[in-house]
């Protein structure tokens, strides 16, 4: 990373073979940002073979704009043009069977070069070497290529040189380009930040649970060239939570039945991010011997262009309800269900869930535990039977949360502050 406007860099090319299409070098002056640089290349051969400095614009939408002579000038303030003697030079004595190195050179214009491009920025010098004489100096192949630019001067977190390969067949691919080597620079450099690399070490891919799932994110996370600032957790796109120092673990509890895809992302203390592969967790419905749980089980059975919902004759009497989502439901009865244990479905496409709910003069489970809701003068009061013990109370903003929080209780009895959003509450068995 160039920390000024003051540096050279080099690269070694050699194309892969003497043709027009194979072009290579090196950029400088590449601006993340911008998406746009200053590359120094060869064109090995035909009509045009030449040494060029062009502007690069990785977002152009044409070859024509992709290498342009854009925002650079001749050192007497003319528009830079594809040509010889402008921004191009010929190639002299360089041979395509050996390597060259191509430089290019930046430093801030000078008094004159301002009075020729007002708002210059810099000054570039392209020159190609290749061999050495005599003495072991480097050998100059084609002239110079002296311009001026007014490409705005990267910012440091945004500027980068590189090496620079292209192929110049309109037609059709080529193939190999060519051969890079040895990219150099001199003047103010630093290297830049590397990102730093996380995975998750529990769970492993695969792990199957049944409800209430109870799962154990734990990541690894390491940096290079730097310190991690914090790890975090995702379940799907949405962020669970962060975890600031190691042990980088979190606890996720009451997972419903259904299939989740976790990962964990680390940021380093320079904000890179790293991005660990996802692992795939399963969540079975809890089923008691014998079938069926505290609540009802619902069956689902494809056949003849028809979804059959079944449900066993003990729960008869209990109505189906349907909803088209679970973030803010909104059920509706299914008329006739009490008086069946089941419910054929279209084939009208679309996603819905489905629930059994106690009708009028349904047997209420005594095994089962209720939650009674309250309004009172002091806030929501949430209680269920002192007959019932070992639960714990817990909430959620949405049915679909894989994190419910737990809600402090005692004797069976919970009040809470009444407020405008919606939440839902369950017991559940630690």
């Amino acid at each position: 990373v160039p920390t000024n406007g003051t540096y050279a860099v080099s690269a070694l090319f050699l194309p892969h073979a003497q043709e027009a299409e194979r072009r290579g070098g090196v950029m400088g002056w590449l601006n993340l940002a911008s998406k746009k640089g200053i590359a120094l290349f060869v064109v090995p051969e035909g009509p045009t073979a030449s040494f060029r400095v062009a502007t690069v614009d990785f977002e152009a939408d044409s070859g024509f704009g992709n290498e342009s002579s854009s925002g650079l000038y001749t050192p007497n303030g003319v528009p830079a043009e594809a040509a010889t003697g402008s921004s191009w030079t010929e190639l002299g004595s360089y041979s395509t069977s050996q390597f060259a190195l191509f430089e290019l050179q930046f430093s801030p214009p000078s008094a004159a070069d301002l009075l020729a491009v007002t708002n210059a920025t810099a000054r570039l010098k392209a020159q190609v070497y290749q061999g050495t004489d005599g003495s072991g100096n480097r050998f100059q192949v084609g002239a110079s290529i002296e311009l001026l630019t007014d490409l705005p001067l990267p910012e440091t977190s945004h500027h980068r040189v590189g090496y620079y390969a292209y192929n110049g067949n309109i037609f059709g691919d080529p193939g190999r380009i060519g051969f890079l080597d040895e990219l150099s620079g001199s003047g103010s450099f630093s290297k830049p930040n590397q990102p730093p690399t996380v995975a998750l070490t529990s769970p492993t891919e695969g792990t199957t649970l049944t409800e209430p799932g109870i799962l154990t994110l734990e990541a690894k996370a390491s940096d290079s060239d730097g310190l991690i600032k914090r790890v975090e957790f995702y379940s799907g796109t949405r962020l669970i939570t962060t975890a600031d120092a190691p042990p980088y673990r979190i606890e996720v509890r009451a997972l419903a039945a259904g299939v989740y895809s976790y990962s964990a992302k680390a940021v380093d203390d320079q904000g890179s991010v790293g991005s660990s592969a996802p692992v795939q967790v399963t969540v079975k419905p809890f089923v008691e011997p014998g079938g069926g749980g505290g609540e009802a089980v619902l069956s689902f059975a494809w056949a003849a262009g028809k979804l059959t919902i079944s449900w066993a004759e003990k729960y008869k009497g209990q109505i189906l309800q349907s909803s088209a989502t679970l973030l803010n439901p909104v059920w509706k009865e299914i008329p006739g269900t009490s008086e069946n244990t089941t419910y054929a479905v279209g084939s009208d496409g679309g996603a819905f869930y489905y629930r059994l709910v106690e009708g009028p003069g349904t047997p209420v489970d005594p095994s089962v535990p209720r939650l009674t809701v309250v309004l009172t003068a002091s806030g929501v009061r949430i209680q269920w039977p002192s007959s019932s013990t070992g639960y714990r109370l817990e909430t959620a903003e949405s049915l679909m949360a894989p994190l419910w929080e737990t809600v402090p209780s005692a004797n069976n009895s919970s009040v809470l502050p009444a407020g405008s959003a919606s939440r839902f509450f369950r017991l559940s068995k630690p």
